[in-house]
């Protein structure tokens, strides 16, 4: 190009330089000139044509091929060089005529484009006052609002930011400067009324603007008000533009809640709706089908990602996002959690990038977290509800959508989603988010089963890894038995975790293995390895790895069929041990023909059977784990019975010395030395081989499968030895342990050892009990006997430490030193707790609670029933046993996986039926009439049931265990609370019944403590039950009016009985709101006193008053009112937190969307001060009385640090809302 020319050299050339090629058109001319790049040439033709000319030459060339070059040619001649006034109007004119025939006739948008683009790069050679007009043209074209004409697009920006670089500017006759004059632009371009048919075509010329960061915040809120008004057609090239104009996440975030919301109203409304329904109309039209939908957000996910991958880091995007961590309803969503995945490292990078390390799935499990707290906060806490003032975001759903998505073809967020439920799992003792994780995978993977294998591989790796976190395999049993096939196919990864068997702790590898069992039904190769592994187990030097191979065994027998029992491959070693064969008789004669239908069963059950032979070898550790689970087998798996009775046959019988049948006078004896022994060396170390008490019940269970199994095993043998047993003890025929002065620890084990033995025979007896034997006429013989050989066990134990300590000490020169006992290698320090315990099951217990209790017991008389009945001793005995083994359930260890224990479940539910409808209701009776120590059982007894279910079966207790005993709660009669509450109102008006036995005057601080332990109890069982209970059922609102009521008319003399004053509290909040702990607060002066008479003066007389207040219940009536105020203070945190976060949203969202947040915010704003005020008033009066020095007035200058940092928090909050012009307000500290 050249020079200005200055001195008109040049333009006198031009004009005096005639044309060589006369009489060829000017078209044709231009063209070779251009061509050529012969800009002398063509300025000089460009000059001398006239614009008529031009202008019919440019129709004519309009739409055609080479007119995008034409057009150029002319611009590059009209701009080449010096341009007088005359040729820059000549210019101006075509421009202006190109523009409009551009508005009249359609072109290509290549061609169109190309034109402008042309155009674009000589604009900045035009004088202001023509790019001012040529900017009034483009922006006329916007009001246009025409699909057809969006070339403005392009030229807009072009011309704009030369105007800009103007030092100044004629408008309109006014000066202005070039700078000022484009903001005026920009500012009038957005608050113009945007035609939606070009919508796009306006976001394609902002981005190409420049736009200060208010100007884009700006341009972007605009745009999100008008993306309601789309189809969803229309979002994906728009939400390119958009996203593409973005540089901070605040921008970002800004489109993600303007398309969130259309995606909702368009799309998950209806889908939530119908899934909450549990239907679909599918008569309903809507605006826009489904799969529209789903593409739509898809694709706009896909320009969400794209454009902001390497703009936008994640570290970024978490910094603007932690301004929503509290709020759940705003974040939890299909579409922002998707948006908030396709951001994620894990999700751009699954494989280089460590779950952990991604901050915005970090981010994610902090909602979700903040969501399941916000929940069990608003369960109890009416105000939190009412503040809250929105339904609980449901994640099942949610995720459950997110997984339908992405089977039906989404998988830009396939790796970030798997990798946000893995950092859902692996969260360490928070059971809702793991719960959640093992829910999301397991429909994951049924959907999606071609990750399967990596899933499984990922979690069998940090089960392994991570030994002390028991979620890794809850999941994996979750997924085994949610998809089976699938997780069979994951052979190597199995056989991976199989050999941790072989070196981890027992207990651990037996948790473990839960997940291999449902897969050992359909396959025979895992099964093969797991038995392969455990025969190694077996002959492990480590008691635990043996044991554990005795745990696995017992679940691979509670699988086995013939139809899964063929073994995988031909294995020498698989038919054999090292000690003994297995074929026994009648498996040789299976063997003989291969048409027997229980062939492969009975090979693989004998073959396990031999392995589980060398248990009898080891001590009770190993063998109560053996009995324990080889019952349950049989339960399960019937056809194990004539293979383990014939398993334990020859053990059973070693313990007995019996008679032919054919000698009647024949000595009978039972060889309890041979279940202990005692060091040669030193009697104080002693080895429990057996407990024979659990043997016998073991051999009781399977004798009764046996019966109802059709089986041509010969059992009469040890029925006869159990017969003998039961009639040698009542007979008294069978001597047990005496006691005399010479106490040696093993006669205590082998007492313990006869207990469990008369137990076990008591359970057999019960077990075979029908309307056609008088088996059940053995119990209380047995029982007697029983409780002399317990009453002799009790005398031992109390002399046994005294008699250590006189007469086994070593003397030193110095110092004595006590002899340690030791019991199958473990020292006991007190060797009065090493008790055995009771050996019943709970089949045993609740056959036993029906006999006792049962209206019609169908398999005894009632002679029978009624002398056991009777006997207020064993009544005692079998509650309190009831009451321990259930107490016992809570502290099973973790390989159990009672959780999941249909059974135990069963007969938790039974037990605690029995004892609600037989004991509990008529716990009146039974105090008055039979016993009052029974009824006291009876009490603590149901308490335990409720305590255990709530601990381990929180998720079933209403649906399962409580409609399971309480029959009158299904038919909405009284329900149990109901029933608790008017037994307690019964036993505190029966301490001023003049009938009563006893003279109960004052209040209940009495001698009587059976009283106090139903009536604790009870209190208790409401405690549970008020839990379980919704905030929307009936029962809730009545509970709070009769807790009311008890503490306005009852005097509470026991600080164990103030509980009640915790329910009262707990209830309160639970279902009102508004001031109440005021007058709560203000009792306490009564009681301790006021520091300030006059002002406690001025706040008498309180609403009511409470009898249950004394001295004595006076310090647990102040820690429950500081628990109830601090649960306060913590919800008013939280809406603290969420008032922030909610006043961020205020400053990002649509114009139309700010006031409606705002008024959501003064509300939330609103409501925080009135519930601080009554905290306020609360702790006034609380500070006020005399509070006793130590840990109570430590735990109220806790609640009023507590109290202090809440008000704190809530100023910094209001401050940061003022307006920075306002200075008095912003240096307020």
């Amino acid at each position: 190009m050249f020079k200005v020319d200055k001195s008109n050299e040049l333009s006198h050339m031009l004009h005096s330089k005639k044309h060589s090629s006369k009489g060829r058109s000017v078209e044709s001319l231009i063209g070779e000139y251009g061509e050529k790049k012969d800009f002398l040439e063509l300025h000089s033709l460009m000059e001398n044509t006239d614009t008529v000319t031009l202008v019919a030459i440019l129709n004519s060339k309009f739409g055609r091929n080479d007119f995008v070059s034409f057009w150029s040619y002319i611009l590059e001649g009209l701009s080449f060089g010096y341009s007088s006034r005359q040729i820059k109007e000549k210019r101006f004119f075509l421009v202006k005529h190109l523009l409009k025939s551009l508005q009249r006739f359609e072109l290509k948008d290549k061609q169109s484009y190309d034109l402008i683009k042309r155009l674009c790069q000589h604009v900045s050679t035009f004088p202001s006052n023509q790019l001012i007009y040529i900017l009034d043209l483009c922006i006329d074209g916007i009001r246009m609002g025409d699909r057809k004409y969006v070339c403005w697009k392009d030229l807009l920006p072009d011309v704009l930011k030369v105007l800009e670089n103007q030092p100044q500017l004629a408008v309109d006759g006014v000066l202005i400067k070039g700078i000022e004059f484009r903001g005026n632009t920009v500012n009038s371009l957005i608050k113009m009324n945007w035609p939606i048919e070009i919508i796009t075509s306006i976001a394609d010329m902002f981005r190409e603007l420049n736009l200060k960061s208010s100007e884009v915040n700006a341009v972007l809120n605009k745009f999100g008000g008008l993306v309601l008004t789309l189809s969803p057609i229309d979002l994906p090239p728009l939400a390119f533009q958009l996203f593409s104009m973005c540089s901070t996440c605040t921008e970002v975030m800004i489109l993600v809640l303007a398309f969130d919301k259309y995606f909702y109203r368009f799309y998950y409304k209806k889908l939530f709706a119908d899934m909450e329904s549990n239907s679909s109309d599918l008569d309903s039209i809507d605006t826009f089908s489904d799969k529209e939908m789903r593409e739509a957000e898809e694709t706009v996910l896909h320009h969400l990602n794209y454009c902001t991958q390497y703009k936008i880091g994640e570290t970024k995007v978490f910094a603007g996002l932690r301004n929503f961590s509290s709020m759940p309803d705003l974040i939890l969503t299909p579409f922002m959690i998707s948006s908030i995945i396709s951001l994620s490292s894990a999700n751009r990078e699954p494989e280089s990038r460590r779950i952990t390390t991604s901050c915005l799935l970090n981010f994610l499990r902090s909602v979700i977290h903040n969501n399941e707290h916000e929940q069990k906060m608003a369960k109890y806490s009416a105000w939190f509800r009412d503040t809250l003032q929105r339904k609980q975001v449901q994640l099942d759903y949610i995720l459950s959508v997110l997984i339908d998505q992405n089977k039906n073809g989404q998988d830009i967020i396939t790796p970030g989603l798997v990798n946000l439920a893995f950092t859902l799992l692996k969260t360490k003792n928070n059971v809702p988010l793991n719960s959640l994780a093992m829910r999301f995978l397991s429909k994951f993977i049924r959907k999606r089963f071609v990750f399967g294998h990596g899933i499984v591989k990922k979690l069998a790796e940090w089960m392994t890894v991570e030994q002390d976190q028991f979620q890794f395999g809850e999941c994996l049993l979750m997924l085994s038995v949610a998809d089976t096939f699938t997780v069979s196919e994951c052979i190597k990864t199995i056989k991976y975790v199989m050999e941790f068997f072989l070196w981890l702790p027992g207990d651990q590898s037996m948790r473990m293995m839960s997940f291999i069992l449902p897969i050992l039904k359909i396959s025979a190769a895992v099964r093969d390895a797991f038995i392969e592994v455990l025969r190694k187990a077996m002959s492990s030097s480590m008691k635990h790895i043996r044991t554990m191979a005795v745990y696995g065994f017992c679940m691979v027998l509670k699988q086995l069929n013939n139809s899964n029992s063929q073994r995988s491959q031909s294995n020498p070693s698989s038919f054999c041990t090292q000690n003994i064969s297995v074929f026994s008789l009648m498996s040789q004669v299976a063997t003989d023909s291969r048409q027997y239908p229980y062939y492969y069963f009975d090979m693989l059950t004998q073959e396990i059977m031999g392995l589980l032979r060398s248990c009898f070898a080891n001590n009770i550790v190993m063998k109560k784990v053996l009995y324990e689970n080889l019952q349950r087998a049989v339960e399960l798996n019937p056809k194990l019975v004539p293979h383990v009775l014939q398993f334990i046959d020859w053990h059973f019988r070693s313990f007995f010395r019996v008679p032919k049948v054919t000698d009647v006078e024949g000595n009978f004896s039972v060889l309890f030395d041979k279940a202990v022994r005692t060091s040669p060396d030193n009697a104080y170390e002693l080895q429990i081989q057996d407990n024979l008490g659990l043997l016998v019940q073991f051999v009781s269970h399977c004798l009764i499968k046996l019966e109802e199994f059709e089986s041509e095993y010969d059992a009469r043998e040890i029925k006869r030895l159990l017969r003998l047993a039961v009639e040698k003890v009542i007979t008294k025929e069978l001597q047990f342990e005496e006691k005399d002065d010479n106490w040696q620890p093993k006669k205590s084990v082998l007492l313990e050892i006869q207990i469990n033995f008369l137990e076990g025979l008591m359970a057999y007896s019960l077990l075979t009990a029908n309307l056609n034997n008088d088996t059940i006429a053995h119990i209380l013989p047995l029982f007697k006997i029983h409780c002399k050989i317990s009453e002799m066990y009790q005398n031992y134990a109390s002399t046994s430490r005294k008699q250590l300590q006189k007469n086994n000490k070593i003397g030193n020169a110095d110092r004595y030193t006590m002899k340690n006992i030791t019991i199958n290698g473990v020292v006991v320090k007190n060797f009065n707790s090493t008790s055995l315990g009771n050996i019943w099951d709970f089949c045993v217990i609740e056959k036993f609670l029906r006999l006792l209790h049962e209206d019609v017991v169908p398999f005894a008389t009632s002679h029978n029933t009624d002398v056991l009945r009777s006997n207020v001793k064993f009544v005692r005995y079998v509650l309190e046993i009831t009451a321990q083994k259930i107490a016992a359930l809570r502290d099973e260890p973790k390989y159990k996986q009672l959780v999941h224990s249909k059974r135990i479940l069963k007969y938790l539910t039974d037990i605690t039926k029995v004892i609600y409808e037989r004991c509990i209701r008529r716990l009146g009776h039974i105090w008055s009439s039979f016993d009052e120590k029974t009824a006291a059982l009876s009490a603590e007894c149901f308490q335990q049931c409720l305590q255990s279910a709530d601990v381990i079966y929180k998720k079933q207790f209403v649906e399962v265990f409580l409609k399971g005993f309480d029959l009158h709660s299904i038919n909405n009669c009284k329900q149990s609370p109901d029933i608790l509450q008017n037994i307690i109102d019964e036993f505190m008006e029966m301490k001023d019944s003049p009938d009563a036995v006893n003279s109960y005057k004052g209040s209940m601080n009495d001698d009587n403590t059976d009283r106090k332990r139903i009536l604790q109890a009870l209190l208790q069982s409401l405690e549970v039950l008020y839990d379980n209970f919704s905030f929307t059922e009936r029962i809730t609102i009545e509970s709070y009016k009769w807790l009311l009521k008890f503490c306005k008319c009852n005097v509470v003399n026991s600080e164990k009985l103030s509980l009640v004053h915790k329910l009262l509290f707990t209830q309160r909040q639970k279902t009102h709101s508004g001031a109440f702990f005021n007058t709560i607060a203000l009792q306490l002066c009564t009681v301790w006193g006021a520091i300030s008479n006059e002002f406690y003066d001025s706040e008498c007389p309180p609403a009511f008053t409470f009898k249950s207040l004394t001295m004595e219940s006076a310090k647990p009536y102040f820690l429950y009112l500081c628990q109830a105020l601090r649960k306060q203070i913590d919800d008013v945190e939280h809406f603290i937190l969420k008032a922030n976060n909610l006043n961020f949203k205020c400053r990002i969202v649509t114009d139309d969307e700010r006031d409606m947040c705002l008024t959501q915010l003064r509300s939330m704003e609103r409501s925080i001060c009135s519930q601080l005020l009554h905290i306020s008033n609360a702790l006034k009066n609380l500070v006020n009385a005399c509070i006793p020095l130590g840990s109570s007035m430590d735990q109220l200058l806790k609640l009023l640090m507590q109290h202090y940092i809440c008000l704190k928090n809530l100023t910094k909050h209001f401050l940061s809302r003022v307006e920075i012009s306002q200075g008095c307000m912003q240096s307020t500290k």
